[in-house]
């Protein structure tokens, strides 16, 4: 794999940061190869196999023209054959982009903002490196995708594929293949087989120098496919024995799982079923893990999905701003139990389906994405694009300029002829009066954050499924920022800071601004003085701002009465280091707002909620596949002491909600959100645990009925010790006589499972440090928001 030009410069030290990375569109690009290669024997093909190209290429072997693409997202398979010699020499020009978006084409209906250049819309390429504020200037030229040499003998599999159907009780494979015979080959007969189970299938050879085939095979005793919060992963080995003149030819299909997915669209909700059982789907929007090179490798793309999986999130975005991911990503996402929802790679812009050309690469596209990736039971929702009905309603056209037949027509019809067994939404947000209206079929919600509305707006704007959510600017880790600014830059004002900070182009604001207001509204604190004064405390506290901004929102879409049935947080990862909307930072390591989702993503969780006048609510939420008995306890501390408790029983059936009445486990009115205001609150802090009947700790939330504490000069007074230590892992328990809010654990290069978080007064929490043996910390710093500190050498016993 040669790996795009930008990719080519860094490695030879060309490119020293991406702020200043060459315009790659501006010019033409040539790759050379030449290599040996052995000839064909008698009835074998060779086929030279580019799988993505991007984005205008032209191919020669030989001195022979070989090949063209005009799509970065379809392969290219040439048949060299008649090419090939016993020393070769391969050719691909990559012609400037730039200078064919300059031609002049037929003006589109309406403009967007997002690219920065309008005719991008007639060339399928990705946006990324092409959308100004919140992406790398790093323009995708080059063979990005794998090259390889091909000999096929016998048969060729030219489409189709065994694709696993349930229905809830009954598994089965379908096979539907159609081969091309090579030499002078003749299919005699053929074989599917599926944990242990075979079937013989219908062979039908009318088609000259081809063979159909197909039939469908139970697979009795089976287990159904969930994702990793509802249950198991079972997959089933699946192989394919064709009988030929020229001998029998296996055909390693994979593996293949079984799961049934529906969407309830019923009274404007949007519902994702798996095996008839509504999951609340939660996550995080994808991007890519290198930018430059666009494809990661395959030990990077597991530790990222892992990462993943390890926060609770059970759904993935694919967004039409991005790139498709290959089947390694699906085979992972199978793996480890986390949904899908892919768009196709459309996005803001007004395409031009009444061109013929475009219009059929456009469907050619599609149907080669679904080919790929059908047979994937992670594969949840198929969906048009990204924001384009959103872009247009917002310009305020009519509604017949906000969609076109690409998404009511072309991508439907590709994914029902997929027969993929998959939910198709015609674009990311659509489904309400207008397309991004949020409380009505699938929505773009960004009420708590960048719109600056107050933390309750979560509940009050009746969210049903949002696939973009909470984009904030997530301050990462100190390491990090020492990663990418010298000494004496300073963060958030620095021109090297700001350039990293995602905004959207004409706004004369950016994410800073965003997460100030909400550290101004949770902390009462003035984020520009701070910044003058402490800008280390300002960190501090942005880092905690994010994060319990997606806590918060979270608890009310996940509580009992909720009509909210997912949402995936804007994004996932960054592109490079910096204050970006990822709650992961560009190296891999976890932001203090992926620990926040982490427990707010909990498949067992426990929440505290504002109810008003009507107290505190305790909100619990069982999505296993299990019940769970136990006993909730709710306790109020003033200062060091308990001035009230209660507790009572609780079992939570599989896959339910209840609420508890915070003034129901006390067995009297304690005004715990302080609503009524009879004088100053009787405690400063309410603390819930849930505990199974054995006694381990299921959730445990903290409620502050005036507002977490914000000075740093609290009384927090931490302790802690290492309970266990091993080779790659240690436990440390971390102790407080009084209130630590957000206790940040600083571990070096090793990583904690769970960080910022609260310890009660008196009260002890463990948490899980881990990492390799040769990067084992000699000690671990623990730090309080509200103040307090402890240093913890990391040896057994201290």
């Amino acid at each position: 794999m040669p790996g795009t030009v930008a990719a080519a410069d860094r490695a030879a030290d060309r490119l020293p940061d991406m702020e200043r990375a060459e315009d790659y569109d501006a010019t033409d690009w040539w790759y050379r190869l030449r290599f040996e290669a052995a000839a064909p024997a008698a009835g074998e093909e060779t086929w030279l196999h580019f799988d993505g190209l991007a984005t205008l290429a032209d191919v020669w072997l030989n001195g022979e023209a070989a090949g063209t693409s005009v799509n970065m997202f379809r392969a290219l398979p040439i048949n060299v054959t008649s090419l090939l010699r016993s020393k070769n020499e391969l050719l691909v020009r990559f012609r400037s982009l730039r200078t064919e978006v300059e031609r002049r084409r037929p003006r589109a209906r309406w403009r967007t903002n997002l690219v920065e250049h309008q005719q991008l819309r007639w060339f399928r390429t990705t946006l990324l490196g092409r959308i100004p504020g919140w992406s790398p200037p790093v323009r995708a030229v080059g063979p990005w995708q794998p090259v390889r040499l091909e000999r096929r003998r016998v048969l060729d599999v030219v489409s189709g594929d065994l694709l696993p159907r349930s229905d809830g009780t009954r598994h089965v494979v379908e096979t539907d293949l159609t081969v091309r015979l090579i030499g002078g080959a003749r299919v005699t007969g053929a074989t599917v087989s599926v944990a242990g189970t075979s079937g013989r299938l219908d062979i039908d050879t009318r088609e000259m120098g081809h063979a159909r085939i197909s039939g469908t095979l139970a697979v009795p005793g089976a287990e159904a496919w969930w994702p990793h919060t509802h249950g198991s992963q079972p997959r089933y080995a699946a192989t394919l024995l064709v009988d030929t003149s020229e001998g029998a030819v296996e055909i390693d299909a994979g593996s293949v799982a079984f799961r049934s997915i529906d969407v309830d669209r019923s009274h404007g909700g949007f519902r994702v079923l798996v095996n008839g059982v509504p999951v609340f789907c939660r996550g995080a929007c994808w991007t890519p893990l290198d930018i430059v090179a666009l494809r990661a490798t395959d030990d990077a793309l597991r530790a990222a999905l892992v990462q993943a999986r390890d926060a609770h999130m059970n759904m993935i975005r694919i967004g039409g701003t991005m790139t498709y991911e290959d089947s390694r990503f699906f085979e992972l996402c199978d793996e480890l139990g986390i949904l899908v929802w892919q768009d196709f790679m459309f996005a803001n812009m007004d395409y031009p389906v009444g061109d013929d050309t475009w219009r059929a690469e456009a469907a050619a596209e599609a149907t080669a994405v679904l080919a790929a990736r059908r047979r994937f039971a992670s594969l949840a929702v198929c969906c048009g694009g990204s924001e384009v009905e959103q872009q247009a309603a917002m310009l305020g056209l009519e509604r017949d300029a906000w969609t076109s037949p690409l998404y009511s027509l072309i991508l439907p019809a590709a994914c029902a002829g997929a027969g993929a067994g998959v939910a198709y939404v015609s674009n990311s947000p659509t489904g309400g009066t207008l397309p991004f209206s949020v409380g009505e079929g699938v929505s773009h919600y960004y009420g708590v954050g960048a719109y600056l509305r107050p933390f309750d707006d979560a509940r009050r704007a009746g969210v049903r499924f949002t696939t973009e959510t909470l984009g904030f600017a997530n301050v990462p880790e100190p390491s990090t920022i020492e990663a990418f600014l010298a000494p004496g830059q300073s963060p958030t004002h620095h021109p090297r800071w700001k350039a990293r900070v995602p905004r959207d182009i004409g706004p004369g604001w950016d994410f800073d601004d965003v997460r100030d207001h909400y550290l101004a509204q949770l902390f009462g604190v003035d984020p520009l003085r701070l910044r003058y004064s402490d800008i280390e405390r300002y960190l501090a506290l942005s880092r905690v701002t994010t994060g319990e901004a997606m806590a918060r929102t979270f608890a009310e879409w996940r509580r009992e009465g909720s009509n909210c049935w997912g949402g995936l947080v804007w994004f996932n990862r960054d592109f490079w280091p910096g204050a970006g909307w990822g709650v992961v930072d560009s190296f891999g390591h976890r932001k203090a707002a992926w620990y926040y989702l982490r427990r707010a993503f909990a498949p067992i969780a426990l929440f505290l909620t504002d109810e008003g006048l009507d107290g505190l609510g305790v909100q619990l939420v069982n999505d296993g596949p299990t019940a769970v008995d136990g006993d909730v306890e709710l306790t109020l501390y003033r200062g060091a002491r308990i001035v009230a408790q209660g507790r009572s029983a609780a079992r939570l059936e599989p896959r339910t909600r209840a609420t508890l009445s915070g003034d129901g486990l006390l067995g009297r009115f304690s005004d715990l959100t302080h609503a009524y205001r009879f004088g100053p609150p009787s405690h400063d802090v309410a603390v819930a645990e849930w505990r199974d009947a054995q006694g381990l700790l299921l959730g445990r939330e903290f409620f502050f009925p005036q507002g977490p504490p914000a000075g740093g000069d609290g009384d927090a007074v931490l302790s802690g010790a290492v309970t266990e230590l091993h080779d790659t892992h240690a436990v440390v328990e971390i102790r407080s006589e009084r209130l630590a809010y957000a206790v940040r654990v600083d571990a070096g290069r090793w990583e904690s499972l769970d960080n910022y978080l609260c310890v009660a007064p008196g009260g002890s929490t463990q948490v899980l440090l881990s990492g390799e043996e040769s990067q084992r910390p000699a000690a671990v710093e623990l730090t309080a928001l509200n103040g307090g500190r402890c240093r913890i050498t990391l040896a057994a016993g201290a």
